[in-house]
């Protein structure tokens, strides 16, 4: 369960922010992301279900055996009503960062900037907060390079297009 801490001016003034931000008309210059992870079990059957009969459901055994974990990256674009979802091993910065980057020169190349929305995942933010930038020199040459920001729990995603 999460909660709102003290109700400051710097609070509110974030809050107003996003809530703009969610406000703007659709722009495919500007596209707004939604962006969350979510750690997964992979269970499996112990035993093989009982199959349906007539008048009867089929029936699962309440044991399971537990085939590791996974992570899932979403990220939504709410007013496009589009998602995009990767399946990764781990949920840590590296893949993080690979996800944001794959969607700034994929999905969204053509974009002149993409505002993102985080939760504050650790794994978004280092100690002082993180600016991610992607530059293009070339379309051939595109990299993404995490770099320190002074504002804590916010991330700007910005592309440079020559």
């Amino acid at each position: 369960m999460w909660c709102i801490g003290t109700l400051s001016e710097e609070y509110r003034q974030r809050m107003y922010a996003l809530l703009e931000l969610y406000a703007r008309t659709l722009s495919r210059a500007e596209p707004v992301i939604c962006i969350d992870e979510k750690s997964l079990q992979l269970l499996g059957h112990s035993r093989a279900p009982l199959c349906m009969t007539p008048g009867t459901c089929t029936k699962h055994d309440y044991e399971y055996t537990r085939n590791g974990t996974t992570n899932l990256f979403v990220a939504v674009e709410p007013k496009a009503g589009q998602r995009i979802v990767s399946v990764t091993q781990h949920r840590g910065k590296l893949d993080f960062v690979t996800f944001v980057g794959e969607l700034l020169t994929h999905t969204y190349a053509k974009a002149r900037r993409v505002h993102l929305v985080l939760d504050n995942f650790n794994a978004h933010f280092r100690k002082g907060g993180l600016t991610l930038s992607v530059q293009h020199p070339a379309p051939s040459q595109r990299s993404v390079a995490p770099r320190k920001n002074k504002s804590k729990r916010s991330a700007t995603m910005r592309k440079k297009v020559d």
